[in-house]
């Protein structure tokens, strides 16, 4: 199947907010600093937040990593989310 043209672009976006070094691919330490959440409120966020919240992402990471070299590029994640439509 392929994506309509407002998945590309909620894909591309979300790619883009999460690359945040602009290299063209997210690695998962990018995904980590993009998760980060302050879950008890405490005005802190201790690695253990960031871990419980990060958890998902890094497993999807994996899963959309497809020649996995350890980083997302944009053509992979529009790839595996046309095939998971």
């Amino acid at each position: 199947m392929t994506l309509s043209a407002d998945d590309v672009a909620c894909i591309t976006e979300f790619f883009n907010f999460v690359d945040a070094d602009g290299t063209g691919y997210i690695t998962a330490e990018e995904i980590e600093t993009a998760c980060q959440v302050d879950t008890d409120g405490d005005g802190s966020i201790t690695r253990s937040e960031v871990v419980e919240s990060a958890r998902p992402w890094i497993e999807a990471f994996t899963a959309q990593d497809l020649d996995q070299d350890q980083r997302i590029s944009l053509a992979e994640l529009l790839e595996y989310n046309a095939s998971s439509v």
